[in-house]
């Protein structure tokens, strides 16, 4: 029974349907260009904001580090400690001093085994245990200066290291000793770095990320170790108005978009229902029934249904007409369609290919990487079609007899190298190998009688099925010589495999075996009808061994012809 046709209203609902699909597509476009557009604001605010942290930390450790550098450099510290009796007295009135002065944790001067010469605690008595490691001393020795945060019970501080040397004032001495700053990030320091940078701050064990939802500009700032890796984060939150006041007006922008949308399909859901639904429901009881008097009453609705009603009177007297028509054309169109239909694609693919990106081309603003990448797409393109025109006029001249023989030398292990070298950048795209194996001496550096250009059409034809059809593994080529004094030369792939019922057909003009998967590989069904006809050709024959699955062995043999010069 054959299956009915959809009613008049499916089809307008379903073109109301593909309306309401398509303007949701446009929809979730703006969606789409609205949230890169706030992802963008908001990114940006981000980097304002880690512009800003990253600048009021820079200025609070410059200070660090400018007294570090003023003591660390200072000859009257570098000669106290070259004393055999350490003066504590004077330790505790110029060194200890800026515990106090600058409100540091400690003050504590090592030497590189990390023995303590001198160490001066805060009021907070919070004791620091400092130890060198290898890291410390790889980065003193790029930077000469070196600063990592740890933890002092549940306090985060920050360590600076530098050595105590002078190479600019008047005495030069010859210490291995250590100025160490033990720097407070306690709360109360915090506090100021939340009010210089207008945000929030909280100190976590692990990365956090905030993608704009929760309507504040984030900024993370990784706290090192001794060691270089991540200690703890400061995760800097602030909130954005800007950001939330562009969602917010973009959220009203899209509830009007919608009510637009479900007004509009309204008001053409009952327009089409009054003035085209009604009277095509009338065509369609009169088409049902096949009786022309039943177009009168169509007539009568309007004149725009009036003329249908005309038209259709006239369907029935030319319906058997066209039905002969069209058995002839579709006569016609099975003689020529599957020919057509190949090369009209296998044409336009390339053809569009070089096209488009020729104009493409013209584009000043590309670059030479670009260029370079188009350039070799269009000789792709231009390859394959070349290809494609040889494989035509290679069949025309075998169809129409013109094809001869014209034999010269050459060598069979030249052959199966050259063919290999050949291909090898193909079979390497797709994740491919191509092994070749030479013939044993004394036949396989001997030089033969054959047309080289028929022998080298028909393993390029072989070897570019083998890679077309393959994913994975090794493309094979080898020669042998059977009984009969003849050179074989098999080519072996670990594709697709065909079907025993197949593989006589397969070298049949513009048979494939499998047209879906063909249509996603380039050809137009020549090259093994090609290959046999050169074959043939030649005096030898073609035949192949697969099974689905496990790949395929092409072979083909020609006379052995041993060239004597």
């Amino acid at each position: 029974m054959a299956k009915q046709p959809k009613s008049i209203n499916y089809k307008f609902m379903t073109m109301i349907v593909v309306m309401t699909v398509l303007f949701v597509l446009l929809f979730a476009t703006l969606y789409l260009i609205h949230r890169r557009e706030s992802l963008k604001l908001y990114n940006e605010t981000c980097s304002q904001l880690g512009a800003e942290v990253n600048s009021i930390i820079n200025i609070n450790q410059q200070f660090v580090k400018k007294v570090q550098s003023d003591y660390s450099n200072w000859d009257q510290l570098i000669y106290n400690l070259e004393l055999n009796d350490l003066d504590l007295n004077w330790f505790d009135n110029n060194i200890g001093t800026l515990v106090e002065d600058y409100n540091f944790l400690n003050i504590i001067v090592c030497d590189s085994d990390s023995r303590i010469v001198y160490k001066k605690r805060s009021p907070l008595d919070l004791d620091y245990t400092f130890s060198f490691n290898q890291h410390i001393f790889d980065q003193l020795k790029i930077k000469n200066k070196h600063s990592y945060f740890d933890y002092i019970d549940s306090n985060l501080v920050q360590i600076f290291i530098s050595p105590i040397n002078n190479n600019n004032g008047d005495y030069i001495g010859n210490i291995d000793c250590y100025l160490v700053i033990v720097s407070s990030w306690m709360s109360s320091e915090l506090l100021k770095l939340s009010d210089y940078s207008n945000s929030n701050i909280e100190i976590i064990s692990e990365p956090s990320t905030c993608n704009g939802s929760c309507g504040n500009s984030h900024y993370q700032v990784s706290l090192l170790d001794k060691n270089g890796n991540p200690l703890s984060y400061l995760s800097f939150f602030r909130l954005n108005p800007i950001y939330n006041l562009y969602n917010r007006s973009s959220l009203y922008m899209f509830i009007v978009i919608a009510l637009v949308l479900i007004s509009f399909i309204i008001i053409i859901r009952l327009s089409i229902n009054k003035c085209i639904f009604k009277p095509l429901r009338i065509i369609e009881k009169s088409l049902s029934k096949g009786e022309v008097e039943d177009f009168e009453e169509i007539s009568s609705s309007s004149r725009e249904f009036s003329h249908i009603a005309n038209l259709l009177k006239n369907y029935f007297s030319q319906k058997e007409d066209l039905k002969i028509a069209k058995e002839r054309a579709e006569y016609s169109d099975k003689l020529k369609s599957k020919f057509l239909s190949n090369i009209s694609h296998e044409i336009r693919t390339p053809m569009n290919s070089i096209i488009g990106f020729t104009d493409i081309l013209r584009d000043d603003s590309l670059d030479h990487k670009q260029k370079l990448e188009y350039i070799n797409i269009i000789q792709e393109g231009s390859k394959k079609l070349v290809n494609l025109l040889t494989d035509l006029i290679n069949y025309s001249k075998i169809e129409s007899g013109e094809d001869k023989v014209e034999e010269s030398a050459v060598s069979i292990n030249g052959v199966i190298e050259n063919s290999a070298i050949l291909h090898s950048m193909d079979a390497q795209k797709k994740g491919l190998r191509i092994d070749y194996y030479p013939l044993e001496d004394p036949i396989g550096n001997a030089i033969i009688l054959t047309d080289v250009e028929k022998l080298y059409s028909i393993i390029n034809n072989l070897i570019k099925n083998a890679i077309i059809f393959s994913n994975i593994g090794t493309i094979k080529i080898s020669a042998s010589l059977d009984q009969n004094n003849c050179v074989c030369f098999h080519i072996q792939d670990n594709g697709i495999g065909i079907e025993e019922q197949y593989q006589e057909k397969i070298f049949e003009r513009f048979f494939q075996v499998d047209d879906k998967l063909s249509r996603h590989h380039y050809g137009i069904g020549l090259g093994l009808t090609i290959a046999k006809s050169n074959v043939e050709i030649l005096g030898g024959k073609i035949w192949v061994e697969s099974k689905k699955e496990e790949g395929s062995t092409f072979s083909f043999s020609i006379p052995l012809k041993l060239y004597n010069p």
